[in-house]
């Protein structure tokens, strides 16, 4: 998409929730590069932010089901992006109950902090919501079929926020991510398929890749998804679908993505398959 908004306004502040992990990294440190004020927040930062960018950002660490009630900038911020969603598949698989009951909980005590005059950008998983693709992606009006725990909790907590958003006239977008990767993963704990090959190619370290390389999975930037992002920091820059797939439109096997980066490094990651 390209987006040409002909009225620009004074950038506001953005209200970005679960911002400890590595998209989040990303993103706030491109916002505040660009002088846009950011509160961040999260009940836990696996980055510290850079000194120079603590002047535009406010670093709010808590849980969402116990926030302050003082935090009056939550209503005065004209978007507000939410990415508290776990992305961590085995816990999702281990305790699927606490897990859906944690992130809804956190969810509906977030969303009635949110008026009418806001807009709410909302993450979720593609690849996990539609299912195995059938034709090698997954298009928005395609059923959405699930497969595991992990994609279910997805999908229920994007009826939550469809529900809630329509009943309280909430402008927001579902964004449903394909897998992202980047430098900033460097500062978390998980790093994705294809940074740790990469590092696995430098100092053969073992990567340990689910099943037998075979399941096919789309891979984009996360530089191309903070430039996104940006465009909506403007208020006259309309939302372009209520769901929008993100992601390159191509899928991969782990064992291409696993030749891809051995060309490129012209090294072999350490690389063992379960299955």
């Amino acid at each position: 998409y390209a987006f040409f908004c002909s009225e620009m306004k004074p950038p506001a502040r953005v209200v970005v929730v679960g911002a400890g992990g590595f998209i989040g990294k990303s993103l706030v440190h491109y916002l505040c590069c660009k002088k846009v004020p950011v509160l961040a927040i999260s009940r836990s930062f696996q980055w510290t932010p850079d000194p120079y960018l603590r002047g535009d950002l406010n670093i709010l660490l808590s849980d969402l089901s116990c926030l302050p009630p003082e935090v009056s900038c939550i209503q005065d911020a004209p978007l507000i992006v939410y990415m508290a969603g776990s992305t961590n598949l085995s816990a999702a698989e281990k305790n699927p109950i606490d897990d859906l009951q944690s992130h809804s909980d956190s969810l509906l005590t977030f969303l009635p902090r949110i008026s009418s005059h806001q807009r709410l950008i909302f993450f979720s998983s593609g690849g996990a919501v539609y299912g195995e693709p059938k034709n090698g992606s997954s298009f928005e009006r395609d059923p959405l079929n699930p497969k595991s725990v992990y994609g279910t909790r997805n999908k229920i907590l994007e009826e939550i926020v469809l529900s809630v958003c329509s009943q309280n006239n909430i402008n927001h977008m579902i964004l449903r991510l394909a897998n992202p990767y980047g430098l900033d993963q460097l500062c978390v704990k998980r790093r994705g398929l294809v940074l740790s090959l990469m590092l696995s190619c430098l100092d053969e370290r073992l990567v340990q890749v689910r099943g037998s390389g075979l399941q096919r999975r789309d891979y984009f930037s996360v530089d191309d998804l903070t430039l996104f992002l940006s465009h909506f920091v403007n208020p006259v820059c309309p939302f372009p679908a209520q769901v929008l797939n993100i992601g390159s439109g191509k899928s991969y096997t782990a064992r291409e993505v696993v030749s891809f980066v051995s060309g490129l490094l012209e090294r072999e990651p350490n690389v063992v398959y379960s299955n």
